[in-house]
C-alpha cells in the first residue's frame, strides 16, 4: 500500500497544478445569471473556491461528488462568506463541486456555479508509515473515517464548543476526555485562535493532549493561526497535525513529551515563539517549534520553519532508540536545532536550509543521523557533532553522536569539516564505521537495514529538485496555485526516469490565482520591543523593520524609517504609538480611515485603527526630526 501511495504522490505532483486549480469554462456554468467565481482550485486532499456575492443571497450551499456518486453537502462551518474550503477529499481523484446561492431561504439552482478539481495526494513517507500507518482521523486515501467526530473551532467558540459532555477545546483534548474514547477525532481550526481557557500556566499557554488516539488537528484554508499557544502531547498515538500556522508560542508550538508514537506533523508554518520575561535567557523566542521526547515512529514533512530560534529538539535522557524522519521541510532563517538529536535514529532528507545562523543538524549522545540529498544554502555549521574536535566545530559539551552524509548540496556555507563534523559516504548504501570522538558512539547503519528502515519505500529527489519542491509546497496552504506554475520534476535520483504522465487537458481561464500569501503577515497582535525585535534591520513574522532604534518599550521611527508588510486580504490594522504619529501608505492597496478611502494616511499619536485591502503597506514616522515610539501593531 505504501509503495502505491508513493506512486500516487509522484503522479499527483506532476499534474496537480494543471488540473487542481481547474478553470471555469463557459460550458460549466448553468445559467447566464450564475454565481461569478473569482478563483477555484485544489491543494493536498482538499479544494476551495471563492466567488462574487450573489445579489440577494443570505448564504450558500456547496456540494461535491466524485465520478457518478451522489452529491455530498459541505458542512456550513467550511463556508465563510463567499469562500469555501473542503478538506477530506481523496487524492488523485476528480471532483465536481457546485455552489448554490440561497435567497430568502430557498436555493436558486439556476444560478449554480459548477467546476472540477483534482486534489494532490499527501506524501505519506518516513517512519510514521514504517511497518504501520499514521492517519489520525482520516483514512489512508485522505477521506474522513466513517465513525470520526468532527469539531469546528473558531476564536469565538474555542471555549464553548462541546463534544461528549466536555466543553471547550482544551477539555475536549484532555486526558479525562480521551483516555476511554478511541473514536477518531478531527479538530478543524478556522481563522486565528487565541489562547483558550484550560491552557497550562507552566509551561505557559500549552493545551495538553493526553491519552489520545486517532486524532487530527488541522487548519482550514490558508489562514488558520494558533496565536500565542501550542500543544503538549503525552501518551498519545496516531496523531496528525497539519495546515496550521503557529506563532508567538511561549514554550513549544508542538511538544511530544512522553510515550507518544505514530506521529505525523506536516504542511504547517511554524514561526518564532516569544516570552515577555523568560526565566531562561534562551527562551525569549520560545523553546521549540517541534520537540520530541520519548516519541517513536515520527514523520515531520513539508513544514515551513520561519525564523524559529530553537527549531526541533529530539531526545532527552533516554536509553532507548527512537525513529524519526524529517523530509521536504523549509528551515528558513532558523537559529539552530534543525534538528538537534539524542538517542534517535533520524533520516533527514530532501530538506532546504536557507540562512541558518547557529547550526543545522546537530548530533549528540548516541544519535545516528543519515543526512541525504539536502540543500544547504548560506548556512553556518550545516552538520555538526558534539565535541568532535580535530578541527571540527562544536555546538555542545555533550558526548557526540554520528552523522552519515550523502548527496547533500552545500552553497555558500561556513564552518564545516567533512570527515570530522560528519562522514561523507561514497554511496547511499555504504556501510560505514564512524565514531564520535567524545563518548565513542559508533554509527549503527540503520539506513541500510530493511528491518529497521524503509529502504525502498520513499521517493528521493536530487537536492536541487528538493529545494524547488520545498519552496512550492512546504508550509500551510498557500491559497491557490496557478496553472502557469510548473511543478518540479518528481523523478528520483537513483537512476529511475520520470513516469511521463501528463495532465488531463484542463484549461485555465486566467482567473484562478489569488496569489501566494506565504510572504504575508499573519493575523494577530505583535508587541514591538527588544524581546521581540532582534535588530533595527530585520524581518519578524513577515514584517520588515528598518527603524531608528529598538527600545524596551517599543521601536522608534522617523520619516526616513520604515515598517513594511503585506496583507493577503482585507483586514483591520491597529497601531499603538506615543510621541508623534505615523504615516501609513501603499501603492497597491487602499486604506479606509475615518470614513475616507485613500492610499496614504497620517495619524496622531495614540491608538489608531484603519481598514486595509489586500496589498503591501509601509509605515513611517510622521515627522523627520521627531521620534515616534511604536509599541504594538495588530491585524484582525
Amino acid at each position: 500500500m505504501l509503495k502505491c501511495l508513493k506512486k500516487i504522490f509522484n503522479y499527483s505532483l506532476s499534474v496537480f497544478v494543471a488540473i487542481s486549480a481547474m478553470a471555469i469554462s463557459p460550458s460549466s456554468l448553468l445559467a447566464a445569471s450564475s454565481i461569478t467565481l473569482k478563483s477555484s482550485g485544489a491543494w493536498f486532499e482538499s479544494a476551495y473556491a471563492e466567488w462574487e456575492q450573489y445579489n440577494g443571497a443570505s448564504s450558500y450551499n456547496v456540494y461535491y461528488k466524485s465520478s457518478s456518486n451522489d452529491y455530498t453537502q459541505v458542512d456550513n462551518e467550511l463556508i465563510r462568506g463567499t469562500r469555501v474550503d473542503i478538506p477530506g477529499l481523496r487524492g488523485d481523484t476528480n471532483y465536481t463541486i457546485k455552489v448554490v446561492p440561497v435567497v430568502s431561504g430557498t436555493e436558486v439552482t439556476s444560478a449554480t456555479a459548477q467546476f472540477n478539481v483534482t486534489p494532490a495526494t499527501y506524501d505519506r513517507s518516513g517512519y510514521a508509515f514504517f511497518n504501520g500507518m499514521t492517519t489520525g482521523g482520516y483514512n489512508e486515501d485522505g477521506t474522513v473515517k466513517s465513525n470520526a467526530n468532527i469539531v469546528y473551532v473558531t476564536d469565538a467558540t474555542k471555549d464553548t464548543v462541546q463534544l461528549n459532555g466536555y466543553t471547550g477545546i482544551a477539555n475536549i483534548l484532555s486526558e479525562s476526555a480521551r483516555k476511554n474514547d478511541k473514536t477518531p477525532l478531527i479538530v478543524r481550526f478556522i481563522g486565528t485562535i487565541n489562547v483558550p481557557k484550560g491552557a497550562t500556566s507552566y509551561p505557559e499557554n500549552m493545551v495538553k493532549v493526553k491519552a489520545a488516539d486517532n486524532v487530527t488537528l488541522e487548519g482550514i484554508g490558508p489562514d488558520a493561526n494558533i496565536s500565542k499557544w501550542g500543544f503538549c502531547f503525552q501518551r498519545s498515538s496516531n496523531i496528525e497535525v497539519r495546515n496550521l500556522d503557529f506563532y508567538w508560542y511561549p514554550e513549544d508550538a508542538m511538544g511530544f513529551e512522553s510515550n507518544c508514537s505514530r506521529i505525523w506533523v506536516h504542511n504547517n508554518t511554524i514561526r518564532t515563539g516569544h516570552q515577555d520575561n523568560p526565566s531562561e535567557s534562551d527562551k525569549a523566542h520560545g523553546d521549540g517549534g517541534t520537540d520530541f521526547k520519548y516519541t517513536d515512529y515520527v514523520t515531520v514533512s513539508y513544514n515551513h520553519y520561519d525564523s524559529c530560534a530553537k527549531t526541533s529538539l529530539c531526545g532527552l535522557k533516554e536509553n532507548a532508540t527512537y525513529r524519526l524522519t524529517f523530509h521536504h521541510n523549509f528551515f528558513d532563517g532558523t537559529g539552530s536545532r534543525t534538528p538537534r538529536v539524542r538517542y534517535f535514529d533520524i533520516h533527514v532528507y530532501n530538506n532546504y536550509y536557507k540562512g541558518v545562523s547557529t547550526y543545522g543538524i546537530g548530533a549528540s549522545v548516541n544519535s545516528n543521523i543519515f543526512s541525504e540529498n539536502n540543500y544547504f544554502e548560506d548556512t553556518n555549521k550545516p552538520m555538526v557533532i558534539s565535541m568532535q574536535g580535530n578541527g571540527g566545530t562544536t555546538f555542545s559539551s555533550e558526548n557526540g553522536g554520528t552523522i552519515k552524509a550523502y548527496g547533500n548540496k552545500l552553497v555558500n556555507c561556513t564552518n564545516y569539516l567533512p570527515g570530522t563534523d560528519y562522514y561523507e559516504a561514497a554511496s547511499r548504501d555504504q556501510i560505514i564505521n564512524f565514531s564520535a570522538n567524545k563518548g565513542g558512539s559508533t554509527y549503527n547503519n540503520f539506513d541500510t537495514n530493511a528491518s529497521k528502515f524503509y529502504v525502498n519505500d520513499y521517493v528521493l529527489h536530487s537536492a536541487d529538485t528538493a529545494k524547488e519542491m520545498v519552496l512550492s509546497y512546504a508550509g500551510r496552504m498557500k491559497g491557490s496555485i496557478s496553472d502557469s506554475t510548473t511543478p518540479p520534476d518528481t523523478g528520483d535520483n537513483n537512476g529511475d526516469t520520470d513516469n511521463g504522465d501528463t495532465d488531463n487537458g484542463g484549461t485555465d481561464n486566467g482567473d484562478n490565482n489569488t496569489g501566494d500569501i506565504s510572504d504575508c503577515v499573519a493575523l494577530g497582535t505583535y508587541d514591538l520591543n527588544k524581546s521581540t525585535i532582534p535588530a533595527t534591520e530585520c524581518i519578524v513574522n513577515n514584517i520588515t523593520f528598518n527603524v531608528r532604534s529598538v527600545e524596551s518599550t517599543g521601536v522608534k521611527l522617523r520619516s526616513n524609517n520604515t515598517i513594511t508588510f503585506k496583507v493577503a486580504s482585507s483586514c483591520t490594522l491597529k497601531i499603538e504609538t506615543t510621541g508623534k504619529g505615523v504615516t501609513v501608505s501603499s501603492t497597491d492597496g487602499q486604506i479606509n480611515f475615518s470614513g475616507s478611502t485613500s492610499n496614504s494616511v497620517t495619524t496622531e499619536a495614540g491608538s489608531t485603527t484603519m481598514a486595509l485591502t489586500a496589498g503591501t503597506y509601509t509605515i513611517t514616522g510622521a515627522e523627520s526630526g521627531s521620534n515616534t515610539l511604536m509599541t504594538s501593531i495588530a491585524f484582525y
